[in-house]
């Protein structure tokens, strides 16, 4: 199978069948005519990059997914989790199509506490510095350690009602739930 005159052709056909691998079906579309050989690394290369290489426009999505994470309800460790993955693959991310985000610290620190719930931000609260403005790093550090805490008491809490999730319930769900709800109809009538 590796032929000992052209190493390369293995580890090129290799990077291509991975990154092939890890497409979307959606991502897919512009190679979808093309074969997954070692001699079409270059071509399929290319097309990716015409097709989703627009720093603008990924750099937009990275920020609208910053901004429009959900908030947390109740502390847990994995909406914490998850939180803290999101913003860090969103800033490299932005560092990847060369945006600095180094200078970030005060507008992340800010987001980010404004998704926490309100158990974890008091918390936050008692343990940030005072006397100036926290870095995210500190920030990233606490929420970390918040993480570790709440999975070793995880036996011992429960959310209201049995839930599963902690995730705020978005617009659409509020509309459809007050069609349904007899709201400031007088008697509190249920639809």
């Amino acid at each position: 199978m590796y032929n000992n005159e052209r190493p390369d052709t293995f580890d090129t056909f290799t990077k291509l069948h991975h990154l092939v691998s890890k497409l979307s079906p959606a991502a897919k579309a512009p190679i979808a005519g093309i074969k997954i050989i070692a001699g079409n690394y270059e071509i399929i290369l290319q097309r990716l990059k015409e097709r989703f290489g627009n720093k603008k426009i990924v750099g937009n999505q990275h920020i609208t997914q910053i901004f429009e994470h959900p908030n947390i309800i109740y502390a847990n460790a994995a909406d914490l989790r998850e939180l803290i993955d999101t913003m860090n693959n969103h800033l490299i991310g932005l560092e990847n199509i060369n945006r600095t985000v180094e200078s970030w610290d005060d507008l992340m620190v800010y987001i980010i506490t404004s998704k926490l719930d309100p158990d974890t931000l008091n918390k936050w609260n008692e343990k940030a510095p005072i006397d100036r403005l926290p870095t995210l790093s500190e920030l990233l550090n606490f929420l970390k350690r918040r993480c570790q805490v709440l999975e070793s008491n995880l036996s011992s809490v429960s959310l209201p009602g049995g839930a599963s999730t902690s995730r705020a319930i978005g617009p659409k769900r509020v509309q459809r739930t007050e069609r349904y709800i007899g709201l400031g109809q007088g008697d509190g009538d249920v639809y």
